[in-house]
């Protein structure tokens, strides 16, 4: 059965609190079966016809004709065709990523199999975090968010750094008074820190029983991270600006970081990342996917932990659920999960029943943007 046409479609849908975000899903079709996935740049896709271009006009044409079945072949030839062109990392990478996924769930409809069951799945449902908003908005706004998971038994939340480093502990002590006790909690640093100031945040985080700190400094400035490492009082985390094997075997390599968090539609695929995690095992590092994008994303990403046994939790961004359930209804969302976890889509491909119309229904809306330079920076010492 040969791949007969590759589609990106930029959306907008709001979030939980009204803010427009971006999708840039892909659609492959061969013989009437449909495979669906979706690119994810980091937080959704906040410039989706970029996305779309690459796909339509570059990776697209060089999939058609060829026969659906071997998807780690399928996207090395994209990744070998562009790579002296377009790169081996960003932009490229993560549209193959996005195509990728669309390639193992149009595989599991031709054979009428999960992707869980295609990758060796051994489990079928898997822990979630629940994966917060920043420190400088209101506490009362974070207990209110946060209060549906904690009720379905979520252990494990995130929330965001601001610019005001000092300010967050704060926040977060008084935070951390209100939740309970045993809910572990992880900060992202959204790489806004030098290595001074990150290294001072880790060791107020630590008073407060954060159990892990999410990419403070920029993912290239490789000898930073290392400088870090050696001062941190938290166990550091990176992977959603790494970009394949390789790029995440340099860094463990290099002593770095202490949690890897490959996202199957930013770093490669979900073959790829399977790659990833074996090789995290043989280093003695979890692997908590990183998952902040549609519900594509959010179910390669159980498929993915499904079949790994050093995948001990997946990021669940509930606050983006409108677009999951504008899309392929309730089951991602808080209401699905059970003692903490949920359930691996068991549906053919990534198991997630598709409304076509309405995700045309939500056609991309361009975004305006604050683009003046902000006036002070979190990495003064």
């Amino acid at each position: 059965m040969p791949i007969e046409r590759v589609e990106a479609i930029p959306a907008t849908i709001p979030d939980l609190l009204g803010e427009p975000l971006h999708l840039c899903i892909v659609r492959v079709e061969g013989e009437g079966v449909v495979g669906w996935g979706e690119v994810c740049d980091s937080y959704c896709c906040t410039f989706p016809r970029v996305y779309q271009t690459v796909i339509d006009e570059v990776l697209g044409p060089l999939l058609i004709g060829e026969p659906i079945g071997n998807v780690e072949l399928l996207a090395r030839k994209l990744r070998l065709w562009t790579r002296r062109r377009l790169g081996d990392s960003g932009v490229l990478v993560q549209a193959v990523s996005g195509i990728e996924l669309a390639l193992w769930d149009l595989v599991g409809k031709q054979q009428n199999t999960s992707v869980s069951a295609l990758i060796g799945g051994m489990r079928d449902r898997i822990p979630v975090y629940a994966s917060g908003k920043f420190l400088d908005e209101p506490l009362p706004m974070h207990l209110e968010l946060f209060e549906p998971a904690i009720d379905r038994g979520v252990r494990t939340a995130k929330v965001r750094a601001s610019l005001d480093w000092r300010r967050d502990l704060e926040v977060l002590a008084e935070l951390r008074r209100h939740l309970p006790s045993a809910l572990d909690l992880l900060v992202d640093g959204n790489e806004h820190f030098t290595v001074q100031t990150a290294a001072r945040f880790t060791h107020g985080l630590a008073d407060h029983g954060v159990i892990a700190l999410e990419e403070p400094l920029p993912q290239v400035n490789r000898e930073g991270i290392e400088r870090l490492m050696q001062r941190a009082a938290v166990p550091i985390a990176y992977g959603e600006h790494l970009y394949g094997l390789v790029e995440f075997r340099q860094a463990l390599v290099a002593g770095w970081p202490d949690i890897i968090q490959p996202d199957p539609a930013v770093s490669g695929g979900l073959g790829e990342c399977l790659h990833i995690a074996t090789m995290a095992e043989g280093f003695g590092v979890p692997v908590i996917p990183h998952s902040s994008a549609g519900p594509f994303a959010l179910a390669s990403a159980l498929h993915l932990a499904s079949a790994r046994a050093n995948i001990p939790m997946v990021e669940h961004s509930f606050t983006l659920e409108p677009l999951w359930e504008t899309i392929v209804g309730p089951g991602l969302a808080r209401s699905a999960v059970v003692d903490g976890t949920l359930a691996v889509p068991t549906g053919p491909g990534l198991g997630l029943d598709v409304d076509e119309e309405a995700l045309r229904a939500h056609p991309y809306v361009p975004s305006r943007y604050d683009t003046s330079m902000p006036v002070r920076s979190i990495g003064v010492i």
